[in-house]
């Protein structure tokens, strides 16, 4: 396995940026990967959920797509969107919104690799698994 290790996330900026998230995306989940697509449910009418789910599927991965949940997720949401990356047999996690979808899609791309329930790791009580999916983060806020 190889990792990239740099002092900030690797960060892709520019006019078209996200034309590119299926390329990358589909780097890190494999050919024929499966991904979930954490969505701001906010963003369906501008068309960016369908946008970003069609370039992952023109990358040629699968794509499970999830909206629900709110401003400051709760530990039942993350636990539903973790439960679909592992029944889904996701490698990765494209999350895309402000703060509340891209906190929901980093916390299920670091404990969907175990089945303990969310709420198993707070203020420490047991470590992360050490299987973490992929993570990339498609903010719309600035």
């Amino acid at each position: 396995m190889v990792h990239e290790l740099a002092p900030v996330p690797r960060g892709v900026v520019g006019a078209g940026a996200r034309k590119r998230i299926g390329e990358l995306a589909a780097s890190h989940a494999g050919e024929n990967g499966v991904v979930l697509l954490v969505a701001d449910p906010g963003l369906a009418p501008f068309g960016l959920i369908d946008e970003l789910a069609g370039g992952l599927r023109a990358a040629g991965l699968g794509v499970v797509v999830f909206t629900g949940f709110t401003a400051d997720p709760t530990l039942t949401q993350a636990d539903a969107a973790a439960g679909l990356a592992r029944t889904g047999g996701v490698r990765g996690v494209v999350s895309l919104g402000g703060g509340s979808a891209l906190d929901l899609g980093k916390t299920v791309a670091a404990i969907a690799g175990a089945e303990a329930p969310a709420s198993a790791y707070e203020l420490c009580a047991i470590p992360f698994p050490a299987r973490r999916l992929a993570s990339i983060c498609v903010p719309t806020t600035a």
